[in-house]
């Protein structure tokens, strides 16, 4: 078979096809590996990491509340805010990918709601800015989360950052606001 590679990739389309079959998805570790850190620093707890018989296998899940946390980059998840630029090669297939992904969440959205798990969505420029954390917590006050026993278990949560956790709205009922919740 005569090697035909495209654009810079030195293989051919079928074996980057079988190349990429072969990895399997394991989250992107950075992102999560930060969220992770956000969610220690401010002393939330009562989560587990991909639970495996949670709908869509959420990134965080805290059981108690039950919200479903998930961590959705901006390149494979479409985000609206980056427009994210598509590879020259192959522009339908990574379209199709990329909506496919899409649709998915939807999916794992509207089936965790119609099994009332509240679900936010926080996209990974938001995690480099960091402007996720106080909708995120005004939710998690929402939802009943007692910072209160975090700050007794010692969780270093000072009371002033618990100042600002009064209930307000959740994030998605302000269409300004760009945590995306249910």
């Amino acid at each position: 078979m005569a090697r035909v590679a495209t654009g810079l990739d030195p293989l051919t389309a079928e074996e980057r096809s079988a190349r990429m079959s072969k990895v399997k998805a394991r989250g992107n570790r950075s992102t999560e590996r930060a969220v992770f850190g956000v969610l220690i620093e401010h002393g939330i707890d009562g989560w587990t990491q991909h639970c495996k018989d949670i709908v869509g296998r959420p990134d965080f899940f805290f059981e108690r509340l039950p919200l479903a946390l998930f961590v959705d980059g901006c390149f494979w998840h479409g985000c609206p805010v980056c427009d994210r630029n598509i590879p020259r090669n192959r522009v339908g297939f990574w379209r199709k990918k990329i909506e496919e992904n899409r649709r998915r969440d939807r999916k794992v959205t509207r089936e965790l709601r119609q099994a009332g798990v509240h679900v936010v969505r926080i996209w990974e420029h938001q995690i480099r800015d960091g402007s996720w954390v106080p909708p995120f917590r005004r939710i998690l006050s929402r939802l009943g989360y007692n910072w209160r026993l975090a700050l007794a278990r010692g969780c270093g949560v000072s009371p002033q950052a618990l100042s600002g956790n009064s209930p307000g709205t959740l994030a998605g009922e302000d269409p300004s606001d760009s945590v995306a919740t249910s």
